[in-house]
């Protein structure tokens, strides 16, 4: 731990000039317990996770809807891809599918 907080002030620097720096290991005896990372890498992981979540919740309900026999349509599918992108809401792709079998 000495070492990692000898070695923060250049770490930062390293940060604040690259903001796509290579995580640091840090820990005890050089045995990594813990990671330093810029703050675009850890919203990048952030964003990754979220993203994963939502493309295991949209598989369990395409699995609901198979095992009850049935097929989503295209349209939903792009929605649900789109959705898993992030690019609207769950409440969104309710919404939007709702529309579409009111108005159709």
């Amino acid at each position: 731990m000495d070492e990692a907080r000898e070695r923060l002030p250049s770490i930062l620097r390293g940060f604040a000039s690259h903001s796509r720096c290579a995580a640091v290991p840090v820990g005890p005896y050089r045995r990594a317990q813990g990671v330093i990372l810029s703050i675009e890498e850890y919203e990048d992981l952030l964003a990754a996770k979220e993203e994963r979540g939502r493309a295991r919740a949209a598989l369990e309900a395409l699995a609901s809807v198979r095992a009850e026999g049935k097929e989503p349509t295209p349209a939903f599918a792009a929605d649900l891809q789109s959705a898993i992108a992030g690019e609207f809401t769950t409440e969104d792709l309710v919404a939007r599918t709702l529309k579409r079998y009111q108005d159709g």
